[in-house]
Parts: C-alpha cells; sequence; structure tokens
C-alpha cells in the first residue's frame, strides 16, 4: 500500500523567488554590474523583500534612519544576555549567531503581536484617528527624536500628525517604506539589531562566565546544603593530593556535571590566587602541599 508521500505530486526542483540561483541577480537586477555601482545596501535590501527598487531616495533614506533607531540592542535585554552568556560558556560562533538571532525573532514576534491592529490602520485609506495603546508616553523620548529625523525626511505623512510610540513609528515608518507584513518587518528588526548583538557578546573573552554576575541578585538558599561552587570543587578535589589536569576535571565531575573548560577555567584564577600551585611535573595541589613551580 503506498503511502501519501509516494502518491503525492511532488516537484523536482526547488524554485527560486529572489535571487536567482546561476547569474544571482536579485528580482533580474545584476548584483556586480548595476546594483552595486548605482544603488546603496537599503536600496538593494528593499528590492530583495518588495521587488522593486524605490522609484526616489525617500523611501531609501527612512529605511536608513530607522534601521539606525532601531539597532542598539544592550547587555541588559533577552538577545545580548544570552548571546553574551553563550559566549562566557565557551560557545562556538555559529552557536552564538543561532542564540542571539532567534531571542531577536522572539522578541521583535511580541512586539509585532502587540501591534497587530495596527497593520489594519495602516492599510486603510484614511488614517483619521490612532488608538491610545498605540500613542507615545510622556518618557519615551526616543519616539519624539524619530518623529523629528522622519520630518527631515518626510514632506508630507499623516501618521506624523499622531503622537505614536517609538515601536508604533518604527512599524509605520517601515510599512510606509513598502515592508508590508509583521514577518518582513521582523526580519529587517533582527537584522538591524544583530551587529550589536554579536559585537557585545564578542566582546566577551570566550570561556570568561567567572566575570559573569552569577550571584546578581544573590542566591538564597532555603533548607538543604548549598551546593558548592567549581572553584570549592576544585579546592576539595585537590585535599587528596596532587592531580593532573585530566584527574582534576575527573574528579571533579564525579560530584557534579561540569564541563571540563569550566573546570580549566576555574583552575587559572586560583592559582594566581596563590590558593593552588603548579608542580614542576605540571601537576595540580594545594598550595603548601605541592612543590612550587
Amino acid at each position: 500500500m503506498k503511502k501519501p508521500l509516494d502518491t503525492a505530486p511532488w516537484t523536482d526542483k526547488l524554485t527560486a523567488h529572489v535571487v536567482d540561483p546561476h547569474s544571482k541577480s536579485i528580482h533580474g537586477y545584476d548584483v556586480e554590474n548595476d546594483l552595486a555601482k548605482n544603488y546603496t545596501f537599503t536600496a538593494t535590501v528593499l528590492l530583495m523583500f518588495t521587488g522593486e527598487l524605490p522609484s526616489s531616495y525617500e523611501p531609501q533614506m527612512i529605511l536608513e534612519t530607522v534601521l539606525q533607531f532601531i539597532a542598539p540592542s544592550p547587555i541588559n535585554e533577552a538577545p545580548a544576555h544570552a548571546a553574551t552568556l553563550a559566549r562566557a560558556c565557551t560557545a562556538k560562533l555559529p552557536s552564538i549567531i543561532g542564540i542571539a538571532a532567534s531571542t531577536l525573532a522572539e522578541q521583535a514576534r511580541c512586539m509585532l503581536e502587540k501591534h497587530a491592529d495596527l497593520f489594519t490602520i495602516l492599510e486603510s485609506e484614511d488614517c483619521n484617528s490612532v488608538p491610545e495603546c498605540f500613542l507615545r508616553s510622556d518618557n519615551d523620548l526616543s519616539a519624539v527624536r524619530l518623529r523629528d529625523t522622519l520630518l527631515d525626511t518626510l514632506e508630507e505623512w499623516p501618521l506624523l500628525d499622531f503622537d505614536l510610540s517609538f515601536d508604533a513609528m518604527v512599524i509605520a515608518a517601515l510599512h510606509y517604506c513598502g515592508f508590508k507584513n509583521a514577518e518582513q518587518i521582523g526580519a529587517l528588526m533582527v537584522w538591524a539589531k544583530l551587529p550589536s548583538v554579536l559585537a557585545e557578546a564578542l566582546s566577551v573573552p570566550q570561556g570568561g562566565l567567572f566575570k559573569y554576575p552569577v550571584l546578581l541578585p544573590p542566591i538564597e538558599y532555603v533548607g538543604g546544603c548549598p551546593r558548592m561552587g567549581v572553584e570549592e570543587q576544585i579546592l576539595q578535589a585537590l585535599k587528596g593530593g596532587e592531580l593532573s589536569m585530566p584527574e582534576l576535571v575527573t574528579k571533579v565531575q564525579e560530584e557534579s556535571f561540569v564541563k571540563p573548560a569550566v573546570v580549566k577555567a576555574a583552575v587559572m584564577p586560583l592559582i594566581s590566587s596563590e590558593q593552588v600551585s603548579l608542580t614542576s611535573d605540571r601537576k595540580l595541589s594545594l598550595s603548601g602541599q605541592g612543590e612550587q613551580p
């Protein structure tokens, strides 16, 4: 008996919708001989998403302005925080990029879902009113600065008559440029913020977990016995005598699951603080118990 996968009319090729697989042209425009020589990158981005090059410089300027305004993603927001923590935990670049992009995408999705009704307003021909939930609060100064900057570019745009919030103005401005749905705008938001998130993460030494504020806020143990930190586990393991690095890692892992890289990273501060010594045969011991290097 044949299954649905056997009888379905599957196509035998992938279909290209934006980039030609052979010439690598974008919607028919030659990248190397035309776009790269005659257009800005923002114009090319507009072409990728809308299928058309902008007919004037105005959409490019609006897009450039909005991208600049939304580019910063500070460490106290989830995307940069998660990517930086991944870097501190010795994650490789592909993992860091994946974590950054997926967290940015989730952040964008949440924001866009809150503004779902705004798209209906933007699609209407006559915007006579905007719900209060899309208007800015008194402390939303970024919205004021974005509006003032857009006024330098736009000669006329009815929505500038409304005191929109920053997020609402970002969506409205990108919609005005030709990005008509939430997925396109979400993709742009991820693309704009990704460089700052990765720059923040890559500023941290790989494996620098012990410079991460693990105890912020302080951990309060209620009942039971508090679990020892990695440094305490290392000191406890060395009380039994000298150990090579592989032996130390194995000993620590007998008590709790800790990655070898984390154990190795924790040893260096203990050596620097002279709590642990390195013997002449490259073994580790508690200071005073083993031979000094």
